[in-house]
């Protein structure tokens, strides 16, 4: 199966790609692959700032923690102070978990966001694959939340998951094109 090695060359000495003769390491890459290997790396780094969004909203309720009358050592005096009390815990808590979940999620997206961006280069098929499995998943879900959020008419949320949406999208669709199949080899 494959290729009939050329006469006067070694196997050592063959093409990495191991593709058709047409198919040389050093071809040029298709505008739609390099374009969206821009945007992959674009969406990996849009995931590590929300990561250190995450982070610093973790850091956050730490600090409200420690100020919070709930962090001293010393217990509510009075019964106002004790509901205060309460309500900067409930406020912690939500933030917190917040926080968290926006870090994870992004965590989520980030690697291997980054990962298949920097696999670009070997041409594989199971790289545009994985990528197309990944931006799938990342549109669908940012389509899904931004329209649950739309219905409960929280317009901020709906806005922001937009432009993740788009992005994973046009990754998707570009390497869909012809030229991005025919650059990776089967």
């Amino acid at each position: 199966m494959g290729y009939p090695r050329p006469q006067g060359r070694p196997a050592w000495a063959l093409s990495p790609t191991n593709g058709p003769p047409d198919q040389e390491a050093d071809a040029p890459t298709p505008n739609p692959v390099l374009i969206a290997r821009i945007l992959l790396w674009c969406q990996g780094a849009v995931s590590a700032v929300a990561v250190l969004l995450g982070v610093a909203g973790l850091a956050l309720v730490l600090i409200f923690y420690v100020d919070s009358p709930l962090g001293g050592s010393a217990p509510p005096a009075d019964f106002y102070d004790a509901l205060a009390a309460i309500g900067v815990a409930i406020l912690i808590l939500v933030v917190g978990v917040a926080a968290l979940a926006i870090g994870t999620v992004a965590f989520g997206v980030m690697v291997p966001s980054l990962i298949l961006a920097a696999r670009f280069g070997r041409r594989t098929n199971g790289v545009r694959v994985g990528t197309l499995v990944l931006e799938g998943i990342v549109c669908g879900l940012s389509l899904f939340a931004s329209v649950s959020a739309a219905i409960d008419r929280a317009t901020v949320p709906a806005l922001a998951l937009l432009p993740l949406a788009a992005l994973s999208g046009a990754v998707f669709g570009l390497l869909l094109t012809p030229q991005a199949k025919d650059h990776f080899r089967l």
